[in-house]
């Protein structure tokens, strides 16, 4: 396979493992520990986080980590919209 049709595929399988989803009460807890680790496992990394964003907000909070490193893969908890490259 050609590297662009690759990553085409590789774009088309990010789409699908990623796509939102509807999800109620304590779902929502499994739902993203699926698709964390679908995508982690995708992109073979070791490490990864979710951050959230109420509606009516404008500031992402952590609400999953996943990995092996003991500490925050960004060291904070929340972020702003626009603040680093989290937010």
């Amino acid at each position: 396979m050609g590297q662009a049709k690759q990553r085409r595929a590789d774009i088309q399988a990010l789409k699908i493992l990623t796509k939102p989803r509807r999800v109620t009460g304590f779902d929502i807890f499994y739902e993203l520990d699926k698709a964390i680790t679908q995508v982690m496992d995708y992109l073979h990394i070791e490490v990864g986080e979710v951050f959230l964003r109420q509606e009516d907000g404008n500031v992402l909070r952590l609400v999953l980590h996943r990995g092996r490193n003991s500490g925050d893969l960004w060291r904070r908890s929340e972020y702003r919209l626009g603040d680093g490259l989290v937010g």
